[in-house]
């Protein structure tokens, strides 16, 4: 039971996190493609994309993130007399 708790967690910490992130890592590796290819330097430009592209996922997924911790939150709290001992 604890560690079903314990890896459904950890899932929902590398969802949460891990999507925004490869997102951002992927658009700042076009950027940084097309930079080359057009020998633009401007540093920030890479980092206004990665910020907008890191926010345009949690605007789009944010629901969805938030379902996922409410059914976890949820669940743990459902689960929480049974680990008690209770």
């Amino acid at each position: 039971m604890y560690l079903e708790i314990a890896k459904e967690g950890i899932l929902i910490v590398l969802i949460i996190s891990g999507v925004p992130l490869v997102v951002s890592m992927v658009s700042g590796l076009v950027i940084a493609l097309l930079q080359s290819a057009t020998q633009i330097q401007e540093q920030s430009v890479q980092h206004i994309v990665k910020i907008a592209t890191f926010c345009g996922v949690l605007l789009v997924g944010g629901a969805f993130f938030q379902n996922l911790l409410l059914r976890y939150f949820t669940e743990c709290l459902l689960q929480a007399p049974m680990v008690a001992g209770g």
